[in-house]
């Protein structure tokens, strides 16, 4: 069975009718199909509107009592009429016969006729209840309820399948790739311009340095970072003029950023660390939280501004020596209790205070740094 229905604007959209109880309805009732179907939607939207757990009877019992005022409506017209034609007919006897017709008083053909429709009121009233399952409106309620509950659990578990799929096609990516999507975000924070270079050749003709943050606000400025997650990380004088320095002579940056995945940077070394314009932090994207990130960014566009502006040989970092190590030491703690809460969700609100109180002593760390450090002019 099929059912077309046309809008105000001409579209229309033909509805299959498989429900073998909307069928034998329809069937039985075809000869006044237009009344019924709109009395029923009616109730329907009413039914729908309410909420997923409960149907407002209200909106029936309006609907009733609405029905109720036009049949005593109609009835007081009759009766007019009635009245008048009786009276034309019976004359004198007409009295007698109002009396007789008088629905105010008991016993009377009309009293017992109004009690009699009362009563199928009633009767046709409790049929219609929502809340008892055996009438036809409330089998209708269980049953919408029924969809609205498959429909939500099938959004659920699409929802569940995009989330898997995000983070499968993310555990996919470069560790290259995700750690330039995450300081891109950063960096456009500070409206900084960040590009990745590790396959265009710099002003020494080498490829090194990964990624290019160009400072916004100071022109031909910027820091470049290193992106490491193969082989063993030593953070050693060789180290750094082999591949720190030259990354940045062969991107003309002020300050760089290494930033290294755990299997290359174990966790039993810091996770923070600096060495003259190169900050060193230890980054996994498992984690799902970016404040290393930060706080490294951040860090090393200051220094990247204070070293022009004094001097490379001029800049240390020696006199917040003790500002950096509390930064350290807060972002050893923040890296721990993120791999507490990707292993369990056991007591997960108070892991997360812990997680958030950690994250603002870090940035009250860097900005007491940054006052201290950044220059007037910046």
């Amino acid at each position: 069975m099929e059912m077309k229905v046309v809008n105000d604007e001409g579209a229309q959209v033909e509805i299959r009718i498989q429900d073998p109880d909307v069928r034998d309805y329809i069937d039985e009732n075809w000869g006044d199909l237009e009344g019924k179907l709109a009395l029923v939607l009616k109730v329907g939207v009413g039914a729908i509107k309410a909420s997923s757990t409960a149907v407002d009877t209200n909106y029936v019992d309006k609907e009733f009592d609405k029905l109720q005022v036009r049949f005593n409506e109609r009835f007081r017209l009759f009766q007019e009429e009635w009245d008048t034609k009786v009276q034309v007919l019976f004359g004198e006897d007409f009295r007698n016969m109002k009396e007789c017709m008088d629905p105010d008083k008991p016993d009377t053909p009309t009293r017992r006729t109004v009690e009699m429709i009362d009563e199928r009121m009633k009767t046709l009233m409790s049929d219609m209840d929502p809340a008892e399952e055996s009438t036809p409106i409330g089998r209708f309620r269980k049953e919408m309820l029924m969809n609205l509950k498959e429909l939500r659990d099938l959004f659920q578990a699409k929802r569940a399948a995009e989330e898997v799929e995000e983070k499968t096609t993310l555990k996919g990516l470069r560790y290259e790739d995700v750690v330039f999507d995450r300081v891109h975000s950063v960096g456009t924070t500070f409206m900084d311009s960040v590009q990745s270079t590790g396959d265009i050749p710099g002003i020494g003709s080498s490829k090194k340095g990964d990624v290019v943050a160009q400072l916004h606000g100071h022109e031909g400025l910027s820091v470049v970072m290193e992106i490491k997650d193969s082989g063993t990380l030593k953070i050693n004088d060789g180290y750094y003029k082999k591949e720190i320095l030259s990354a940045m002579e062969n991107r003309g940056a002020s300050a760089s950023i290494l930033i290294a995945h755990p299997s290359v940077y174990p966790v039993d070394k810091p996770l923070f660390v600096w060495k003259d314009r190169c900050v060193v932090c230890r980054y996994d994207p498992d984690l799902d939280d970016d404040t290393i990130l930060e706080v490294a960014y951040q860090l090393a566009r200051d220094i990247a501004i204070r070293a022009v502006l004094e001097g490379p040989e001029e800049f240390s970092l020696s006199e917040f020596e003790e500002t950096l190590k509390e930064i350290s030491l807060n972002a050893q703690t923040l890296e721990s209790i993120e791999r507490k809460l990707s292993r369990s969700i056991n007591n997960l609100g108070d892991i997360r205070d812990e997680l958030n109180r950690v994250k603002t002593n870090i940035r009250a760390n860097l900005k007491e740094l940054m006052d201290r450090i950044s220059p007037e002019e910046k």
